[in-house]
């Protein structure tokens, strides 16, 4: 570090501010592999001793820690109502409601509408969007490309272009 970053006696700062946790393991007589005991020791940055410690017993390898809701990792997040409905839209256009389906360009977010722009006026028949993605951009902000997927299924969701592979579409001649 002192060569690196003239940085002399910061590991030794770092080093006494590090919280030391060891984990006591038992070995299994059949398998022989290491098996959590439960019992572990913590030392406090600072201390020189070490203190005995009794670790909670888990029943999943990974807990979602968060104080707003205790779920496991492995649990699927919940999805409100409006968000269902917009994926369904998208994914297969069949609820033909007046406000959801866009059959005109003028239909488009503006958003989408400056892609469906950009693409006409740089001529493309197929767009793929690993190839434009670099190029377009909106007042000098660049988009990602599940934004710019995002525009371009209200684009094939207006009628103005197909699918033809993941990430590419076929606008419609005019």
């Amino acid at each position: 570090m002192e060569i690196l970053a003239k940085a002399k006696g910061l590991s030794k700062l770092r080093d006494a501010a590090l919280l030391e946790v060891e984990l006591i393991a038992t070995i299994d007589p059949i398998t022989t592999e290491a098996k959590a005991s439960g019992q572990g020791k913590i030392k406090l940055p600072g201390h020189g001793q070490w203190i005995d410690i009794e670790l909670p017993k888990l029943d999943h390898k990974r807990i979602d820690f968060r104080l707003n809701e205790s779920r496991t990792v492995n649990e699927p997040p919940t999805i409100d109502k409006a968000t269902l409905e917009r994926i369904y839209e998208l994914e297969f256009n069949l609820g033909n409601k007046a406000g959801d389906t866009q059959d005109e360009p003028n239909k488009l977010s503006p958003m989408g509408q400056k892609l469906y722009e950009y693409l006409t006026r740089t001529e493309r028949i197929e767009a793929d969007v690993r190839e434009f993605k670099g190029n377009f951009k909106v007042n000098g902000e660049r988009f990602t490309v599940e934004q710019i997927k995002g525009w371009m299924y209200e684009i094939v969701g207006a009628g103005l272009a197909d699918w033809i592979g993941e990430g590419v579409i076929k606008l419609n001649q005019i």
